[in-house]
């Protein structure tokens, strides 16, 4: 009953030491967030390159044609 009373305040607001976890570990989690964003714009700018090229590749080759 103590612990369900504990969390209870904890998730009001009352114990400063619950506030201060909380703001920890959301930073943690904007870090994490951030590093896995930075892992992966690469891949969709990469797709689109390869899109343009290969629909540039025909346009070039028939307007070279003679």
């Amino acid at each position: 009953m103590a612990v369900a009373r504990a969390g209870i305040d904890c998730h009001l607001g009352r114990y400063p030491a619950c506030e201060q976890d909380t703001g920890k570990k959301l930073v943690d989690h904007e870090a994490r967030i951030r590093g896995l964003e930075r892992g992966r714009w690469p891949l969709p700018s990469l797709a689109l390159i390869i899109s343009a090229l290969a629909l540039m590749i025909p346009v070039v080759s028939t307007l070279t044609k003679k």
